[in-house]
């Protein structure tokens, strides 16, 4: 009866402890709009600020991609503008720029678009690296 108990208390700590090492923690991700409106036909900026923890930083290679799940028949991702650090790595102190453009023929009214940035980020002391996928939601109003 002892020994259930010991087992049972042992994994009773384990479930929330495993649980606990979220992904999320090692990197924060910020996405943004710069600007509210844009026009149809126009373009403007999807800002992606990241902070990795102390000792985590983000790769190029593999780089790091930014799709958009929907609505591709109106916006569209140009490529994006970002600065390595002395390493050769995303520098976390500028953010990540990604043209968002809106197509003509884009009806006025206010869009969800939704998206994923994936990122590997890795371990400078441990030597890990692991892919993350970042979901997006970012609201965009076409005016006329």
């Amino acid at each position: 009866m002892k020994s259930l108990i010991i087992i049972l208390s042992l994994l009773a700590c384990f479930i929330p402890c495993s649980a606990q090492m979220n992904v999320k923690e090692d990197v924060a991700v910020v996405t943004k709009l710069q600007q509210k409106e844009l026009n149809p036909g126009a373009s403007g900026q999807i800002v992606i600020s990241i902070k990795p923890n102390k000792g985590i930083h983000v790769t190029t290679d593999p780089p790091f991609l930014f799709t958009l799940d929907s609505l591709k028949e109106y916006f569209s991702l140009g490529q994006p503008d970002f600065a390595k650090n002395e390493k050769g790595y995303v520098d976390a102190k500028k953010p990540i720029r990604h043209e968002l453009s809106v197509a003509k023929n884009t009806p006025a009214g206010s869009y969800t678009l939704k998206g994923v940035f994936t990122y590997f980020y890795c371990s400078d002391a441990e030597g890990w690296c692991s892919r993350f996928r970042h979901p997006v939601e970012l609201t965009v109003n076409v005016a006329r």
